[in-house]
Order: structure tokens, then C-alpha cells, then sequence
């Protein structure tokens, strides 16, 4: 084999240095740019939902006529994408970093600290806690055992080779955890008897009736305890409470349905079988059943008994 001279060896080993060094330093700025990418990818990953949620709203007042009628609506927002949307009625939401969907529709936003910007409308979040009934849905389709307040009319009773079914809208009462409502402060907003309301002020009378921003009678709300059920109901004149809708059911009429009619305080009328649901006929044309005055007893997918309640 040939030797290479001294000058053709320092040649070829300053080659080689170079060769390493540059290979090196691609080597270097591979890992740093994997480095950085890993990075922002651990951090786009640790951005959630949760980071968004809370409760935002905003409070308008429109002039009508001689009277102020003041309006709050917002957005509720869980950190599991569900939601719901409070305007002229509640409707269950779900959403993500961009988007509010509705189920016919999307709504896109900004959020910004405390601030979410849908179109040109901003929701601001609240600092303090969102207090809301407690849940109690009911499945339509199967109802269970128990007694529901209703709206019946004329056109949901139908009769079919002897048997009568009713179709009937079933709602239940509002509650709301005895907890909540103790702890309940300025700051906090409170969805109660259909509508968003702004706590101001709160004031605990002897009777036990907690009056939000001075009660009923100066444009505020009230709330009273029930023992029984541990939780506390909303409070209106003559004691009237607060309900919820959950849908339509057509439930079928047990032969031997009774139906109680309280209608006149004076007098209560009972009615079973077929009779029953002749007065109840009649009764309906009148007037249809309310969740104010209406309620049916269920077992086993019948109802098996109707109140006409006395409202005053």
C-alpha cells in the first residue's frame, strides 16, 4: 500500500474534523427542534376546558312604556364541554375552545380573562357562586313511580278501542340544596322561578323566608324551607312555587283511575273508572290542567289517579 505523505495526512484529518463538527452540530439542532416542538405540544395538551369554565352573564334593561324591565342572561360552563344556555328559556349546551353548540345550531366566541365575547355580545364571568335548582329530570319515555305536576288539555285525551290514553307536558317542582342557599352571598347569581337574578342583598326574616334583593313585592325573589325534604323551594305570592318542564309523556289511563277534583275548597268531588274520565272531559273544556293545579299519579307506566287542585 501506498503511504500517504505528511502533508496529504493533515489534509485528510482536517477533513474529517470539519466533517464531524458539521454533522455534530446538525445533529444538535435536530434534538433542539424536537426538543421545542415536544414542548409546545406538552403544552397545548395541558390546555383544557376547565380553564374556561365558570358561570358569565350580563344584565340588560329595556324601557317599556312607563316601566324598567330588566333581563340577565348567560352561559353556564362545566369543564366536561356541557353547558347550559339561560335566555327566555334553559336549553342544555355543549362547547368547546371555540364553539357554543346548540342542537340546531353554532354560536362561535372569544374568551378573554373573565369575559366571554359571542358576536358583539360580552357575558362577564361572576366572581361569586351560580346557584341553581336541584337536578331532577324524568324520562318521558318510561316515567317512574310517582306524582307529577302537569299541563293537560282536551286535545291530549284519546280514547282507542275502549282505552284511554293521556298525552300530557310533566314538570317538577324546584328545590335547591339547603347548603347553597346558607351560604348564598352578594355576587351570586341565582336561577330561580324561570329567570337569572343577580344577588344584591339578603335578608333572613324570623319565619325562616330568605328574600333576595328585598323580596317578591320590591322586584327581588324569595325562598322558604321545606323540613321535610331538607332543601329549600321558591316562595311567590300565596305560596306559589316554581317548576320545571321535562317534557311530553303519553301515559296510559288505569281502568280504575281515580280522579279528585278540589277545584271548590267547599266541596271535593271523587270520581273512579269511567266516570273519572268523563268529569275529566268536562273539566279540561273549562279549563286545562296547570302544574299549578294538576297532578297524576304513575305505577307501572299508568296513571292511576288525577287532583284537580284548589289554587287560590
Amino acid at each position: 500500500m501506498k503511504k500517504l505523505n505528511t502533508k496529504t495526512s493533515k489534509k485528510i484529518a482536517a477533513f474529517l474534523l470539519v466533517a464531524v463538527a458539521a454533522f455534530s452540530v446538525v445533529g444538535c439542532s435536530e434534538d433542539k427542534t424536537t426538543t421545542k416542538t415536544d414542548e409546545v405540544i406538552t403544552e397545548e395538551a395541558s390546555f383544557g376546558l376547565k380553564d374556561y369554565e365558570g358561570f358569565y352573564c350580563r344584565t340588560e334593561t329595556e324601557q317599556i312604556e312607563d316601566y324598567e324591565v330588566t333581563y340577565t342572561y348567560g352561559y353556564l360552563l362545566n369543564g366536561d364541554g356541557t353547558g347550559v344556555s339561560f335566555g327566555q328559556d334553559m336549553i342544555d349546551i355543549t362547547w368547546n375552545e371555540t364553539e357554543i353548540h346548540f342542537a340546531d345550531s353554532t354560536e362561535s366566541f372569544v374568551m378573554e380573562p373573565g369575559k366571554l365575547t359571542i358576536g358583539n355580545v360580552v357575558y362577564d364571568k361572576i366572581n361569586g357562586n351560580f346557584i341553581a335548582p336541584n337536578p331532577n329530570s324524568v324520562n318521558t319515555e318510561n316515567v317512574d313511580n310517582g306524582n307529577y305536576y302537569v299541563y293537560m288539555d282536551a286535545s291530549g285525551i284519546s280514547e282507542n278501542d275502549g282505552k284511554v290514553t293521556i298525552s300530557t307536558e310533566i314538570y317538577t317542582e324546584d328545590s335547591y340544596d339547603i347548603v347553597d342557599v346558607n351560604r348564598m352571598a352578594e355576587g351570586d347569581v341565582i336561577y330561580i322561578n324561570g329567570q337569572l337574578l343577580p344577588v344584591k342583598s339578603i335578608n333572613k326574616t324570623d319565619s325562616g323566608l330568605i328574600e333576595v334583593n328585598g323580596g317578591i313585592e320590591n322586584g327581588g325573589s324569595a325562598l322558604r324551607p321545606v323540613d321535610e325534604s331538607n332543601c329549600y323551594v321558591y316562595c311567590g305570592m300565596d305560596m306559589e312555587r316554581s317548576y320545571t318542564r321535562c317534557g311530553i309523556a303519553n301515559l296510559a289511563v288505569s281502568d280504575n283511575v281515580k280522579l279528585i277534583d278540589d277545584r271548590d275548597p267547599a266541596e271535593e268531588k271523587v270520581y273512579t273508572g269511567s266516570d273519572a274520565v268523563s268529569a275529566l272531559k268536562e273539566i279540561v273544556k273549562e279549563q286545562p290542567f296547570t302544574y299549578y293545579d294538576g297532578l297524576i299519579r304513575v305505577e307501572n307506566g299508568e296513571i292511576i289517579e288525577i287532583n284537580r287542585m284548589y289554587r287560590p
